[in-house]
């Protein structure tokens, strides 16, 4: 059943909520597919010619990058200098460029310098590894260290769509029980108390009192979710509350379900006082 004009008017914070968690599952899920795409592109790459192999597809090799990052070493200035000097770092910056990049700035012809998207993305050493003054050779271990980086940027991402999936869900469920309470006692429903029974005040006060009750379970499970935090198969983790803080900061509400919750409840509690205040004029 479509919820009616009073359940939506109570969660439209939460609605807006929702499209704002949408709009970023779609930026992320993009970006991880544009940094699924580098890391294809950057492995098929031959650091002694600069020349390309034959792409094959992360997911092929992907369970030894860690090791080859390991043989190869963290530091990337540690490479020989015996290669064909910076065709590698070029076409590294070329490939973040086509991939990356575009999911990165909201502006693809923006001020901001390819190097400076490089650090954001994956990091300064990876950053300074590519700049043309850095004398960095065209070496394997160059290359693993720009698929390690590029590796743990991935798994940061998937950790992230995993929150934003928590997310979502926590919101549907909060925004199903709060049109549920609100269809169980409407809040903006017009109560004339004065012409009822001692029996029917009784009645109301307790639905208020079930209303309230469900009110404070559905703000307790949104802090628990709120209070947790998103992992992924790497070191990769993710806290619900600074994600909260991300996504809405900068709209009507910091905490959409908790405020929408404070509210319907503030509702509830001035009704069941003007009904209590009834029921002791009767005594």
């Amino acid at each position: 059943m479509p919820p009616n004009e009073t359940q939506m008017n109570c969660s439209q914070t939460i609605y807006e909520a929702l499209d704002r968690v949408a709009d970023e599952e779609t930026h992320v899920t993009n970006k991880s597919a544009a940094v699924d795409e580098f890391c294809v592109r950057v492995r098929a790459l031959s650091p002694q010619s600069g020349q390309t192999v034959g792409a094959t597809h992360a997911s092929e090799t992907g369970g030894s990058e860690h090791a080859t990052a390991a043989a190869t070493g963290a530091m990337v200035h540690r490479v020989g200098q015996s290669g064909t000097g910076p065709d590698l770092c070029q076409q590294v910056c070329r490939t973040f460029a086509e991939t990356i990049r575009p999911h990165s700035v909201a502006d693809v012809d923006s001020d901001e310098s390819l190097l400076t998207t490089i650090q954001a993305e994956l990091g300064e050493e990876i950053a300074v590894a590519l700049s043309p003054s850095s004398g960095t050779s065209d070496s394997p271990a160059l290359q693993a260290a720009v698929l390690r980086a590029a590796t743990t940027r991935l798994d940061e991402l998937q950790t992230m769509e995993k929150a934003l999936r928590a997310e979502r869900e926590s919101l549907r469920t909060a925004l199903d029980d709060i049109e549920a309470v609100v269809e169980f006692e409407d809040p903006n429903r017009e109560v004339p108390l004065l012409y009822w029974s001692f029996e029917e005040l009784q009645s109301a006060h307790d639905r208020l009192t079930v209303a309230r009750e469900r009110c404070d379970r559905i703000s307790r499970e949104r802090q628990r979710t709120i209070h947790g935090t998103a992992a992924c198969r790497s070191n990769a983790r993710v806290s619900h509350s600074s994600l909260v803080e991300y996504l809405y900061s900068g709209g009507a509400a910091n905490y959409p379900v908790l405020s929408t919750i404070a509210r319907l409840d503030q509702q509830y509690a001035d009704r069941q006082r003007a009904v209590r205040d009834q029921l002791t004029r009767r005594v």
